[in-house]
């Protein structure tokens, strides 16, 4: 369990990383958008006015064709970043959500093992520890992640919203610091089921050796 977990944190780490690097490179983004809804604004103010065949109205339209140009690049990038962003979101969540899961599964497995075959009840205790030293910081993981996708969606210019701009220094910071956090985390995680992995396999040999004495067969489900 511990590699398949291992090799599932990798991929989510670098996913978060690459939708980072691909926000960085979104450019001016934010910026120009607003300038077109400012132009949009002012042709329909003037389309209003009946003056579209004045010659502000003509160098409004010019303007507007330049910066929709513009923006077309710009667009796709910040789309990439968003479809990235939200399927490294997705993968972290299912990650962390893995681990509280087998700590769910395990302990309760553990419990019912060491009661059937009258094992060390040391057992329960040191998985139960390690349980309940892992869902803190998997359930703070899944919030970090919660926290930045709010952040990116209040940065989004496609809302319309006039203070989109102001958002994005936040959701970059967010994104670097929660990143740092969510890869910490995973190794804490990494750590603590390996080393319920370690106390599994314990009990695995000592059920099977309980067996063995009582002429059991060991291929069978020990629980």
């Amino acid at each position: 369990m511990s590699r398949i977990f291992i090799s599932l944190t990798v991929v989510a780490v670098g996913l978060l990383a690459a939708a980072i690097f691909l926000g960085l490179n979104v450019g001016e983004y934010n910026e120009q958008y607003q300038e077109f809804v400012s132009v949009t604004k002012e042709l329909r103010s003037l389309q209003r006015k009946r003056q579209m065949d004045s010659p502000e109205a003509a160098a409004w339209l010019d303007k507007s064709a330049a910066l929709k140009d513009q923006l077309q690049p710009l667009r796709k990038k910040a789309k990439l970043h968003m479809m990235v962003g939200l399927l490294a979101g997705l993968v972290s969540l299912l990650v962390n959500s893995i681990a509280i899961t087998y700590f769910i599964g395990t302990n309760r497995w553990c419990k019912e093992v060491v009661g059937a075959y009258h094992l060390d009840t040391s057992y329960i205790v040191q998985t139960n520890r390690l349980k309940r030293l892992t869902f803190p910081w998997a359930l703070l993981g899944m919030l970090t992640i919660l926290v930045i996708a709010a952040l990116g969606a209040s940065s989004d210019p496609g809302t319309l919203s006039p203070t989109t701009a102001t958002w994005v220094p936040r959701h970059f910071w967010a994104a670097m610091l929660g990143v740092s956090f969510i890869a910490i985390s995973f190794m804490i995680q990494v750590s603590n089921i390996s080393a319920n992995s370690e106390l599994v396999d314990k009990i695995v040999d000592e059920v099977r050796q309980a067996r063995i004495a009582r002429g059991l067969s060991v291929e069978e489900d020990p629980a």
